[in-house]
């Protein structure tokens, strides 16, 4: 895994783009977004988030381009974490964030 881009959103929380692509065929260059974010609840398992601690969050884009787009916004502050819902990659935590 490689990391292209780190960055900090306006509430504090880190969020970088990750190639995995060299690791894994299935993946395309720079398509994961991954914030850290501290867990608004807690999930029975394990490996889950839980309330109040930090919690790497993945994001699933279709390019490089998406992930740049999206990463662009939430530095910026014109979107939040929650507004990804759909690229999220565990989407039964979209309640953490």
């Amino acid at each position: 895994m490689k990391i292209l881009e780190k960055g900090i959103m306006s509430n504090g929380t880190k969020i970088q783009i990750e190639d995995w692509s060299k690791s894994y065929s299935f993946a395309s260059p720079g398509d994961t977004l991954a914030a850290y974010a501290t867990s608004k609840i807690s999930i029975e398992d394990p490996f889950a988030p839980k309330k109040g601690k930090l919690y790497r969050f993945a994001f699933k884009f279709n390019s490089l381009q998406e992930t740049r787009k999206a990463y662009t916004a939430l530095i910026k502050g014109e979107k939040m974490l929650s507004d990804y819902r759909i690229n999220l990659y565990r989407p039964e935590y979209i309640n953490c964030i």
